[in-house]
This record gives structure tokens, C-alpha cells and sequence, in this order.
């Protein structure tokens, strides 16, 4: 029995670019944007029909659906107790809460 693991390593990495901002207890972070990077690495105990781990047109055709609906969009948590989220007619609004406190 061959026990040999292939793997597949990708040179490229595949890139997107999105906003966020964060908001917590009296602290709201200004909106800002990061350029990330997702790279993959794919192992298999054998090799396909091809002598292929895997077709990199899949790959790519994966990695496109996971980044192009993040890529030049604002991202934010929908689960933060500090802002209010308001969908209207596809459009979103979000309301940010600061309480203040004093001693």
C-alpha cells in the first residue's frame, strides 16, 4: 500500500481589499482598509485520474467565490451590542451607541 501524502503548495495568493471599523464601550476606531491575503495548501493521500492533487482551475474558482464579495466592501460584526443595524430597501444603516458614564 502507498502511504505517500502529495501535497500542493500555491505560490500565489489570492488577494482582497476591505474597510472595517471598530466600535466598543466609549471607543469607536475611525474606518480604515486592509489588503489581505488567503493563501491554501491542499493535501491528498493519492493523486486524481490526472496525477493531480487537484485542478487549479477548481482552486481558483473556489477562492474567487470567497473573495470577491469581500473584496472593496466594509466589513463589520452584525453582532456588537454597540451598534444598531437598520436594513431598508437594501441599504443598510448603522446607528453606533456611546454610553458615557461618569464617576
Amino acid at each position: 500500500m502507498n502511504r505517500e501524502a502529495y501535497s500542493l503548495y500555491l505560490d500565489r495568493y489570492y488577494n482582497f481589499s476591505s474597510s472595517h471599523f471598530i466600535v466598543h464601550d466609549n471607543f469607536r476606531e475611525p474606518l480604515h482598509g486592509h489588503n489581505y491575503s488567503v493563501s491554501l495548501t491542499m493535501k491528498s493521500k493519492k493523486l486524481n485520474q490526472n496525477q493531480i492533487v487537484v485542478d487549479i482551475s477548481i482552486i481558483n474558482e473556489i477562492m474567487n467565490k470567497i473573495n470577491t464579495p469581500l473584496d472593496g466592501y466594509l466589513l463589520i460584526g452584525r453582532e456588537n451590542p454597540n451598534c444598531e443595524f437598520k436594513e431598508e430597501f437594501n441599504n443598510f444603516n448603522i446607528l453606533y451607541v456611546f454610553i458615557l458614564i461618569q464617576l
